[in-house]
């Protein structure tokens, strides 16, 4: 996407380029690295095949042909292969909308099953329609897009500065998440008319969601990037000949010029210290001249000095537990293992079983889940509860484990996670929560409260 992006707009950045070819090819490495057998793609090497994720993966690696990269045409092509396959036995919905637009963007593209889907398109929401949008106007079917837009359009949730479009699945997914469907959304406006009133708007209410220099996952990142790139491309944003003046409370804080030669230079940049603010409002003053947009955020920094951090909960909920872990004999003169809570006194040498509950009702998707440790623990490799998580990984600084399907196995309201550590160094350690996201949807969030252990050195055995 970046590679095309800079091919699109006609952008001088050759740092950039001459750093991409190493990270795309170790993308692909990783991509080929997690392809199925049968030719598609999960989240894991190990899980299902994913209609969507297989969808995803295709349109990535057409992005890539279409950049001039080179692509194993072979692993391409069993990945077309089995994406038309699970196309033609998906039912209409959502799902099978993203496949349609993934597929609309291959060379020889399925367009009598998008078209057939076009029939089908009562049973879509917002995202599912804005998205056959793109597709059919992919496969040069204008005016059936356009009507389709004309129908998203009159969903828009409209205020004098901003626009946006809601999500309407029933799962908490990417399907239900405001900032994806807007995108889509506003690809496919720009697609039929870029010149659109809600156009601006809905810029407005995308850069308002944005985090300092990114969204809320690299997936919204590139989705809003690689919209708002085509829209640079078709709308020519980037002809811009103005001049421009920022005050602070009345104070000149910069002035500058934007042209066509400088527009995408960094550092146009104001930091306000919170004493030269003053109680009550504060006035931020923008003063533009001549032609081309301007675009501009605020953001305010802060600090909590809070040494113990509250547990939060958003539609899921964790808990965490420590439990000592020691050998006895029971009256059989059979070893056993025994449990008791750690009371943050630890010896150094003993075994830690950590205990994680995680809890929802909420057909959940895509749930990462981590656990930092206690700085002077090592993760031993001991595990359970494989059988219904994803995926995991043990890090130097925290256990993560990720669910793909929370309703996957069954409907668990509560399922449990349970690895051990090892007390090393002696010390006194302040833990991190353990946090709960979804990887796409933010609204989906929950943390443990904070922890405080303390290690000491093991006393001498005599």
């Amino acid at each position: 996407m970046v590679a095309q992006t800079i091919q699109n707009l006609g952008l001088e950045q050759p740092k950039v380029l001459e750093k991409l070819p190493e990270m795309v090819e170790k993308g692909f490495k990783q991509i080929y690295s997690l392809q199925h057998s049968d030719g598609g793609w999960g989240w894991w090497s190990g899980d299902a095949t994913h209609p969507y994720m297989t969808a995803y993966v295709m349109y990535g690696l057409t992005m890539a042909i279409n950049a001039d990269y080179k692509v194993n045409m072979d692993r391409y092509n069993r990945g077309v292969k089995k994406l038309l396959d699970l196309f033609e036995k998906e039912k209409p919905c959502d799902q099978k909308a993203y496949m349609a637009y993934s597929i609309s963007y291959l060379k020889n593209a399925d367009k009598k099953g998008i078209l057939e889907l076009y029939k089908e398109r009562n049973q879509l929401s917002i995202y599912g329609r804005a998205l056959l949008s793109i597709a059919l106007f992919n496969i040069k079917e204008e005016s059936k897009a356009a009507s389709l837009v004309s129908e998203i359009k009159k969903q828009a949730q409209t205020s004098e500065l901003f626009c946006h479009f809601e999500g309407e699945a029933f799962e908490y997914s990417w399907r239900r998440n405001d900032l994806e469907v807007s995108t889509y959304v506003f690809k496919a406006i720009t697609m039929n008319d870029p010149d659109d009133d809600l156009i601006p708007r809905l810029i407005n209410w995308l850069l308002l969601k944005r985090t300092g220099n990114y969204w809320t996952s690299t997936k919204d990142t590139a989705n809003v990037i690689y919209s708002l790139a085509y829209y640079l491309e078709k709308s020519g944003e980037l002809d811009a000949d103005y001049s421009f003046k920022v005050f602070v409370n009345n104070r000149q804080e910069l002035t500058g010029k934007i042209d066509k030669k400088n527009i995408l230079d960094p550092g146009r940049n104001i930091s306000i210290k919170g004493d030269q603010l003053v109680k009550g409002n504060n006035e931020v003053q923008i003063i533009k001249n001549g032609k081309g947009r301007l675009y501009y955020t605020v953001n305010l920094n802060y600090f909590n000095y809070e040494k113990d951090i509250k547990p939060a909960s958003k539609n899921i909920s964790v808990k965490r537990s420590y439990a000592l872990v020691s050998t006895v004999v029971d009256n059989k003169g059979v070893m056993k293992e025994s449990f008791s809570p750690v009371k943050e006194v630890v010896y150094s040498g003993q075994e830690i079983e950590v205990t994680l509950e995680v809890s929802s009702s909420d057909p959940l998707e895509y749930i990462m889940i981590e656990d930092y440790i206690p700085a002077g623990c090592e993760i031993l490799d001991r595990k359970s509860g494989v059988s219904w998580f994803s995926h995991q990984e043990f890090r130097d600084e925290k256990a993560v484990f990720f669910i793909t399907n929370w309703w996957y196995y069954d409907k668990q309201k509560t399922r449990t996670i349970k690895y051990r550590l090892r007390a090393e160094i002696p010390g006194d350690y302040e833990v991190l929560p353990t946090i709960v996201t979804s990887m796409y949807f933010p609204d989906v969030y929950a943390n443990t409260r904070s922890d405080k252990i303390t290690i000491t050195p093991a006393p001498d055995k005599k």
